[in-house]
């Protein structure tokens, strides 16, 4: 299929990469997960995101050259990457307490999040039948969260990581018309890095972690260290994944249809109960199962409702560019 510009999309090729790039990360996460007791969680971004920005300042290059990385919305794109930092942060102080695929489910309730603040934020119209979507998927997210049983408190960073990618993403829209997909990710994996490094000098010392901190807030508050050799090697082995998944996922968007490639997002959902029982022989329980097909559910629902939008955006396009005839 082409687009108007004359542009050839190759949707199941962007499948597949956005498939592939998500497994990466799912790996990524593993092995997070993994160093979690050993490393700092801002130790883990300050080596990770100095190998990122390589691989995204190649795409800066492929995508125009340096002179992309102009940008009159510094603000905005500071307090996108600053957001984008407490979300990475929190996603994995969860994810050194709670069950790899149980913080995966809880994160993509993001979509939903997006869809209720679209409309206050962006001033985008949320009819009756997108409400009672984001709402039946609300209900998925409280379900998954276990309100009857005794739940970790690292729950409540995984909600929080979803609420602030929401809040990402919608920046980017805002961001979206006047800069380019690898200025975004340069400026922003450069924020990371800028960030872990005044987090190193605060917290890097190891003052404010007691002895009974929990796992999460440890992960947060751990004293720094030089890396062994095994872990230098994990945290090269997460740079790289975390360049490469980029690229994947940025290429799936540029070569394949949003409205075809966005719905296969979920596949990270498979990534994460599939890595979790090869590694941890942690499979969701029963609530996390159900909270798991509302939040899906509800996900499907909005993704076909905003390419129905999109698609009926565009008939309406053509016509008024029509020529008339008098």
């Amino acid at each position: 299929m082409s687009s108007e510009t004359g542009f050839v999309f190759n949707n199941s090729r962007g499948i597949i990469m956005l498939i592939i790039g998500l497994a990466l990360f799912g790996v990524q996460d593993v092995l997070v997960k993994m160093l979690s007791g050993e490393i700092a969680v801002m130790e883990v971004v300050f080596f990770r995101s100095p190998i990122a920005l390589i691989i995204a300042w190649w795409i800066v290059k492929r995508e125009g050259g340096l002179h992309i990385l102009r940008t009159r919305n510094i603000k905005l794109i500071t307090l996108r990457g600053l957001i984008g930092l407490s979300c990475y942060t929190s996603y994995y102080m969860a994810l050194a307490m709670l069950p790899l695929a149980d913080v995966i489910v809880i994160a993509f309730s993001a979509p939903l999040f997006v869809a209720a603040l679209a409309a206050p934020i962006l001033g985008e119209r949320l009819d009756l039948l997108r409400s009672l979507a984001v709402l039946v998927g609300f209900v998925g997210v409280i379900i998954t969260m276990n309100p009857t049983g005794i739940t970790d408190p690292a729950v409540l960073l995984a909600v929080y990581a979803a609420v602030s990618y929401a809040v990402q993403s919608i920046l980017t829209r805002q961001l979206g018309n006047t800069e380019s997909g690898g200025s975004l990710a340069f400026w922003h994996l450069l924020i990371f890095w800028l960030g872990s490094c005044l987090a190193g000098l605060i917290l890097g010392s190891g003052w404010l972690l007691s002895p009974d901190s929990h796992p999460s807030v440890a992960f947060l508050l751990r004293a720094w260290t030089i890396p062994t050799l095994a872990q230098a090697q994990w945290l090269l082995i997460i740079g790289l994944i975390a360049g490469c998944g980029f690229y994947l996922l940025s290429q799936a968007y540029r070569i394949g249809q949003a409205s075809s490639v966005a719905p296969f997002e979920f596949s990270a959902i498979i990534w994460g109960v599939l890595w979790g029982f090869v590694f941890w022989n942690q499979l969701p329980p029963a609530h996390m199962w159900i909270g798991m097909a509302l939040i899906l559910a509800s996900g499907f629902y909005l993704l076909a409702y905003e390419k129905k939008l999109s698609k009926a955006a565009k008939l309406a396009a053509r016509k008024y560019q029509q020529p008339t005839v008098t």
